[in-house]
């Protein structure tokens, strides 16, 4: 079995082909998405804290544990729909598809992740990040 840097060796090969064939090169390049366009804030980093709230593949955050509360649900819907708004935007400028920029800023949003922070990686389930 491959060790934990081998294995981001192989996943960071596979999303720059991913980028590579998702989008035109010159829309690849300028796509890093700046921290304020994640929506960060307080009451999101806090719900990230308590472990009710983790980073998706896709892009956007998710309810950790399936039973959510009605508060944790708004900021989850809130962060959402800001970032959705944001991944247009960028898909318009760039002459991209929402789903190839949904899933650029999903590879970066789970990669600036610190450690300990709920994830949800392509094709698996809640992890917490290493």
């Amino acid at each position: 079995m491959p060790t934990l840097p081998a294995r981001r060796r192989t996943a960071a090969r596979f999303i720059a082909v991913l980028l590579a064939t998702a989008l035109p090169a010159a829309a690849v390049l300028p796509l890093v998405l700046p921290r304020a366009a994640m929506a960060q804030e307080a009451g999101l980093d806090a719900l990230k804290a308590q472990g009710l709230v983790g980073e998706r593949f896709d892009g956007y955050v998710g309810a950790v544990k399936s039973q959510t509360d009605a508060a944790t649900q708004q900021v989850i819907d809130r962060i959402n729909l800001q970032r959705k708004d944001r991944y247009r935007a960028i898909a318009a400028k760039r002459g991209a598809s929402l789903s190839a920029v949904e899933r650029i800023a999903g590879a970066q949003v789970i990669e600036r992740a610190p450690s300990g922070t709920w994830v949800m990686p392509e094709g698996s389930g809640w992890v917490q990040k290493p």
